[in-house]
């Protein structure tokens, strides 16, 4: 008798026997093969401002479920109202330690973000030791420079580029065809292809997203990672907020696992 699938939790063995004289097949199961081992997988509830979130080991034949630790509730940020669009986009970030609050209890999520900001949190999604890495070609990004490391990673795994040979504008806000190239040259720096989710939808400005980021752009749109503003318009050169790069962030993360 061949296998044709084994037991598990709550199934017996599939097996499969063909007749060589007749080529009848037969299939039966096996009941004592029932072997009560769980297929298990990692199941993340994520915390949130208003609730606890929770780890558990779940079967993924049966469903039985294993309480691995609760996830406390997110502490508030004092400007994030808990009913605003990206309320849910910054409770996640924080909760997996890309983005941090400042001192004074707050996440300014208008704020614009800098280049340097954004391949620091990208080395922190990559989990990326960036110990070795402390030397760049950028003249503006010197070893003293609190992002010199980041930036060094990024670099060197041609995730990020500078504005020019020998400058990085660590201090510039990233522009929203910028980010689309990084998160394009992360994935695939961990051999990761975005899948199409969406159908593709050309955007009004189409011609003003500059040639080295068009295909990066739509990369992300299909993927499901970003979309227009107003009127379908993506506004390429235009800066990114820590609450709109929270979504982002948060639907490149979904689009990868």
């Amino acid at each position: 008798w061949k296998v044709i699938t084994p037991g598990n939790c709550i199934s017996g063995e599939v097996q499969q026997n063909t007749c060589s004289v007749c080529g009848k097949t037969v299939t039966r199961v096996d009941d004592s093969k029932v072997t009560g081992a769980h297929a298990y997988k990692t199941v993340v509830v994520q915390p949130t401002f208003e609730s606890a979130g929770k780890e558990e080991r779940v079967c993924t034949v049966c469903g039985e479920a294993t309480l691995v630790k609760v996830l406390a509730r997110l502490p508030k940020f004092k400007d994030v109202d808990t009913k605003a669009w990206y309320a849910e986009y910054v409770a996640y970030v924080t909760a997996n330690g890309l983005f941090k609050g400042y001192s004074d209890n707050t996440f300014k999520p208008n704020a614009s973000i800098t280049r340097a900001e954004v391949v620091t949190v990208i080395a922190r999604m990559a989990g990326a030791n960036l110990k070795n890495f402390s030397t760049t070609q950028f003249s503006d990004v010197p070893k003293s420079h609190w992002a010199n490391s980041a930036v060094a990673w990024g670099a060197a795994k041609k995730i990020v580029s500078g504005r020019t040979s020998t400058t990085f504008a660590p201090n510039d806000n990233i522009s929203r065809e910028e980010l689309c190239t990084i998160l394009v040259r992360y994935a695939k720096s961990q051999n990761i292809t975005l899948k199409t989710t969406t159908s593709k939808v050309k955007f009004a400005d189409d011609q003003k997203i500059s040639a080295y980021a068009k295909d990066n752009v739509y990369i992300c749109q299909t993927a499901g990672i970003v979309s227009g503003r107003q009127n379908n318009m993506f506004a390429p050169k235009d800066g990114a907020t820590r609450a709109e790069i929270s979504k982002v962030l948060t639907c490149f993360i979904a689009a990868i696992d």
